[in-house]
């Protein structure tokens, strides 16, 4: 009996007299630098002589780890709008609400205030681009940047990140007959490859395979140079009045609040869609891709008794929620996107969960 009490008496005093004794140095701050440290009854909350924690960036949301499941969900939330009609085209609305993103800043605007830097990195097949500012900017495949050794064309989607520095921008030349050193920088090329050309950017195309259809849109353009350089093909063409006529015609629509990208028809062919985060985004964008659409609508004669209906239209939608799709790799921020269906195929990108940009042909 002895023993067991005098082992209570033990534990009580050795588990006991720390905790005072903490106490108590904690208290009069004694023992020099000592009295940082935590106590087992008294955490430590910091000390009045550090200075404050700095501040720290808010954390970036990871890449989705899974696409299937973000293209999925984007494409639920669509539904088609009353077409518009001007000549051949027929221009569906695709209505969605906006997703959450940044504020993206586009190739053009970017350029023009000086904020995206290009240049040559030796490769025909790729540019070094660098973010001279605080916004995030998207660059669309397709979209020309003319000047360097030759001018190219970008084949895929790319966003850069705030401050993003010496990104290998991937591209294809659009300017076959030179390769020289006259231009030192790259200027923003009004407008957007046609979109014959920018499924083939997107696609698996070689640079002979986009040479060749350079070589097509200049004949069907009525329009060539002597380094059969696409700028300046469309900038020449006969046909130009004609395609800035679409562009301000469907300028001049009111697009619904929550237009997110359109469908394009030409009589009852489907030729694309294009759908973006949000409305501020596709409006952006629309100048650059009616103009593209519009060089396929050349020499074909208004079809009226074959206008796709909504139904049609709805059924295409439905094709692309259908296929198949994939992540990739991809330059910049986000994760590139792939798809394949019935009879159609596409591109887009993904960043911070939410689809930003997708073409489909």
């Amino acid at each position: 009996m002895k023993g067991y009490f005098s082992a209570v008496v033990l534990i009580l005093l050795f588990g006991w007299f720390p905790s005072l004794a903490s106490g108590a140095y904690l208290e009069d701050g004694s023992g020099g630098d000592h009295h940082r440290q935590s106590s087992p009854t008294r955490p430590y909350l910091g000390h009045p002589d550090e200075p404050l924690h700095p501040f720290q960036p808010p954390f970036r949301k990871p890449f989705p780890c899974c696409p299937e499941a973000t293209f999925a969900q984007r494409m639920d939330s669509l539904s088609v709008g009353w077409p518009w009609v001007h000549k051949q085209m027929i221009l569906y609305p695709l209505l969605g609400r906006d997703i959450p993103s940044p504020h993206f800043c586009s190739l053009n605007d970017a350029m023009a205030k000086g904020w995206l830097w290009i240049e040559e990195t030796g490769d025909a097949s790729s540019l070094w681009g660098c973010n001279r500012s605080g916004e995030y900017m998207f660059l669309m495949v397709g979209q020309i940047v003319a000047g360097g050794w030759q001018n190219r064309s970008l084949s895929s989607d790319v966003i850069l990140g705030p401050w993003m520095e010496r990104i290998r921008l991937p591209v294809f030349c659009v300017e076959k007959g030179r390769w020289d050193g006259r231009h030192t920088s790259f200027v923003a090329s009004p407008g957007s490859s046609p979109s014959s050309l920018r499924k083939r950017l997107a696609g698996n195309a070689t640079q002979t395979e986009i040479w060749d259809e350079v070589d097509r849109v200049a004949r069907h353009a009525n329009s060539r140079n002597h380094t059969q350089d696409l700028s300046q093909t469309l900038m020449t063409s006969p046909y130009l009045s004609e395609v800035n006529e679409y562009i301000e015609t469907f300028r001049n629509k009111v697009l619904p609040g929550h237009c997110v990208g359109m469908m394009v028809f030409c009589g009852d062919r489907f030729v694309g869609v294009d759908l973006f985060a949000t409305n501020r985004l596709f409006k952006d964008m629309r100048d650059d891709l009616v103009g593209g659409y519009a060089w396929e609508m050349l020499g074909q004669r208004p079809s009226w008794w074959k206008k796709p209906g909504r139904i049609q239209a709805q059924q295409i939608l439905r094709r692309i929620r259908e296929s198949r799709v994939s992540g990739t790799s991809t330059t910049g921020e986000g994760t590139g996107l792939l798809l394949r269906g019935d009879k159609i195929q596409g591109s887009g990108i993904i960043f911070q969960d939410g689809l930003i940009h997708l073409h489909v042909w």
